[in-house]
C-alpha cells in the first residue's frame, strides 16, 4: 500500500465519511486507520508480523491484536514498554469520552 501523505488522507475521508458511519472493522474504516498509522507525516508504522515477540516490536502496529486477554481492534507498539491499544469506532458513534 503507498504511503498517503495528509492531504490525500483528507481527501479520503472526505469521499467516504458518510460510508464511515455505518461500519466498523472489517470495512473501509480499517483499511483507513491502517493508511493512517503507515502515513510518514502522521505515525511512520509498519504493520507488524504475528510471529514477532512483542519485546521486539517497535514503531509497528497490529490489527485486531489480543494484549493481557483484551482485544483491541489496534495495538501500536512504540517499543516493547509503551503499547498503546487502539478501539476504531463509526464516525460520529462516539457514546462517552472513554471511548477516545
Amino acid at each position: 500500500m503507498a504511503d498517503k501523505n495528509i492531504k490525500q488522507l483528507k481527501s479520503l475521508w472526505e469521499q467516504e465519511k458518510e460510508e464511515y458511519k455505518t461500519a466498523e472493522i472489517g470495512t473501509g474504516v480499517q483499511k483507513f486507520v491502517k493508511q493512517v498509522f503507515e502515513s510518514k507525516e502522521l505515525f511512520n508504522l509498519e504493520e507488524g508480523k504475528l510471529s514477532t515477540s512483542d519485546l521486539k516490536r517497535k514503531n509497528e502496529f497490529l490489527t485486531e491484536a489480543k494484549k493481557k486477554g483484551r482485544r483491541a481492534d489496534v495495538v501500536i507498539f512504540i517499543d516493547s514498554d509503551v503499547i498503546i491499544p487502539v478501539e476504531v469506532e463509526k464516525h460520529t458513534h462516539i457514546k462517552h469520552l472513554h471511548q477516545i
